[in-house]
């Protein structure tokens, strides 16, 4: 019986090591790699800084929207067979962002206006009620999440040259699209 209990532990020790090494394969195999311009982690910083510390707020809604800035960005792109495949993934994004919005892109001391915000709002899609600062932090995000996804390795690819894209587009627009001051 002795023998028996001494070796359960070693042979679920062993496929728990077999599963790490099959995941951390599938996770390098989706790894996404972003291209964060500094002007970019700059406001990331700030953003936080302003929330976080200085408890002031973005106010609603912002303008330009998640869903103008995306629209916006998609005029900018090339006329190619591959602005189906940018328009694919920015709507994407714009899923991801009206998805994860509420669990996973508000700090703490956000979480309160926008639970207000929902109630009186009429707006169906939460994209078009957040703006640049929001749709940076899922940005960033995106690429921890990403790996959870049934997404095939071509979708991967696709949409990460549209996110890093996204972010060179963010970065060039960056003093007209984010906020300078936040609301007390």
């Amino acid at each position: 019986m002795k023998t028996n209990t001494e070796a359960a532990p070693s042979s679920s020790k062993q496929a728990g090591k077999r599963r790490k090494t099959e995941n951390s394969s599938t996770s390098e195999n989706t790894k996404i790699e972003l291209k964060i311009p500094d002007v970019l982690r700059t406001k990331l910083v700030d953003d936080w800084q302003s929330i976080v510390y200085e408890k002031h707020l973005v106010r609603l809604p912002r303008t330009p929207s998640v869903t103008t800035i995306i629209e916006d960005f998609l005029q900018t792109q090339p006329k190619s067979g591959a602005l189906g495949d940018v328009n694919t993934a920015a709507e994407g994004i714009k899923v991801f962002f009206d998805k994860a919005l509420g669990s996973v892109l508000l700090y703490k001391f956000e979480r309160y206006q926008y639970s207000e915000f929902l109630k009186g709002s009429t707006r169906k899609e939460i994209s078009d009620v957040y703006g640049a600062e929001h749709l940076l932090r899922l940005l960033v995000k995106l690429p921890d999440m990403i790996p959870n996804t049934d997404l095939e390795p071509d979708a991967i690819e696709k949409l990460t040259h549209t996110i890093n894209e996204l972010l060179r587009y963010l970065a060039k627009k960056s003093e007209t699209i984010f906020l300078s001051e936040y609301m007390p």
